[in-house]
């Protein structure tokens, strides 16, 4: 399993000093070293997490996003979802479990999903672009729209304005 902290430190309650260093300057956050170590874990009793891979997770007030690679959501849901209720009980947060993209429809839908992404538009400053995107006017998020921008910065490094229609 390839996960922000060391494999060590996946087996262990401490952290080695080169992941005790990337705690304290920010790079790795307690909560993704905690997952992370839960995730391990879970892999002992479930086969299919053994080669997973954890790119980034991301905590929110309505959840906590996990960031893979293409084709690895599946396998961190668990068949009927037992692996992301079992952290979602863990965690007492809802879990979402993002597959990482080029495509920032894709990263926003994902995100949002069950909430339709109805449309982007790029709107282009005189030092800036930001993408515009539409959603139905009365859907309910996940996340906020803040948090919404913060993620799609975060996992895409574009600026995004979210809009009901």
């Amino acid at each position: 399993m390839k996960a922000p902290i060391c494999s060590i430190c996946l087996a262990s309650d401490m952290l080695c000093k080169a992941c005790k260093e990337s705690l304290d300057s920010g790079k790795v956050t307690q909560l993704e070293a905690d997952i992370s170590r839960e995730i391990h874990l879970l892999s002992k009793k479930s086969k299919t997490l053994e080669n997973l891979e954890l790119i980034k997770i991301l905590d929110t007030q309505g959840a906590i996003i996990i960031v893979v690679p293409k084709g690895q959501a599946a396998r961190l849901v668990g068949k009927g979802g037992v692996i992301a209720k079992q952290l979602s009980a863990k965690f007492k947060k809802r879990v979402k479990v993002v597959e990482k993209s080029e495509s920032l429809r894709e990263i926003i839908q994902s995100i949002i999903y069950p909430v339709p992404v109805l449309g982007l538009n790029v709107v282009y400053g005189k030092k800036r672009e930001m993408t515009l995107v539409k959603v139905p006017k009365n859907a309910r998020l996940l996340v906020g729209r803040e948090e919404l921008r913060g993620l799609v910065q975060a996992l895409s490094g574009k600026e995004i304005e979210v809009e009901g229609q």
